[in-house]
């Protein structure tokens, strides 16, 4: 054998191997892109990722559909087939566990961009040593009345992290009631954080801004005052780029730049 190729029983380790990664991920996301798969197999060459995914194809498990987005561009989504689904389904705590089949004319093409970003920064998390990610949208129920994050995540240092994946801004009152729900949400302790990752660092720093604005939300009826020594200490933001190597000294390095780009908010203080 020449240096350098694999034997035939290394062939269909690593063959197994990347079909076990891409089914993995595909059981959990759905649907996902060539580039998205690359990552997650970490392999350098389209051609890699494209061998797999032709492999799998053959073997009925995956499915390749272009979907066209609001703007007219298109995007090939690689999705899993039912069959795929079965191959893919396992038994958690005696329960059987059954992933959704690909099936292009239920994407919610408004949200696309949405979840694909998601799934990239799930994987530079995982790369960072994070785990356990929860898609929140793949929930059949959340507790209680409180936002449902995008997704959650445990840190490196096994801090439950609730994530928001921020691509357009919302209205002040919604901000308002979002900061309320996750105020009610870390007093019980079901996450550590809360971190808000936006496309690009000016975004990252003005929804800063605006969360941190508020002085007072609505909590069951009640004006609650917000107290950021306290309060804000648990709320982070970061851009893609940065994502999942953030910090409070990205934005200010303490407590005066806090209270200085406040008061310099474009948006003022929101008392509610």
């Amino acid at each position: 054998m020449r240096p350098g190729l694999l034997s035939p029983i290394e062939r269909r380790v690593r063959a197994a191997h990347n079909k076990g990664i891409v089914m993995g991920f595909l059981a959990t996301e759905t649907f996902s892109t060539a580039a998205i798969l690359r990552d997650a197999l970490a392999l350098k060459s389209r051609q890699g990722v494209y061998n797999v995914l032709a492999n799998l194809e053959a073997e009925g498990l995956v499915r390749r559909q272009s979907i066209q987005r609001g703007d007219g561009s298109s995007v090939a989504l690689w999705g899993i087939t039912h069959h795929g689904v079965a191959y893919a389904s396992t038994y958690v705590d005696g329960r059987l566990l059954v992933p959704r089949a690909f099936e292009p004319a239920r994407v919610a093409v408004p949200l696309l961009t949405h979840t694909l970003e998601l799934q990239r920064m799930q994987l530079s998390a995982r790369a960072a040593g994070w785990s356990g990610w929860l898609n929140c949208d793949k929930l059949e129920m959340w507790q209680g009345k409180l936002r449902r994050p995008d997704a959650i995540a445990q840190s490196p240092n096994s801090l439950t992290v609730a994530i928001e994946f921020e691509r357009t801004f919302k209205s002040i009152k919604r901000y308002q009631q979002i900061l309320a729900d996750y105020l009610v949400a870390l007093k019980q302790v079901r996450f550590g954080h809360v971190v808000w990752v936006t496309p690009t660092r000016e975004m990252a720093q003005r929804l800063r801004q605006i969360i941190t604005s508020f002085t007072a939300v609505s909590v069951a009826g009640q004006r609650v005052a917000v107290v950021p020594e306290r309060h804000h200490a648990s709320l982070f933001f970061c851009d893609v780029a940065t994502w999942p190597h953030y910090s409070q000294r990205e934005f200010y390095a303490n407590s005066e730049d806090r209270r200085l780009t406040q008061k310099q908010s474009p948006f003022g203080a929101h008392s509610g």
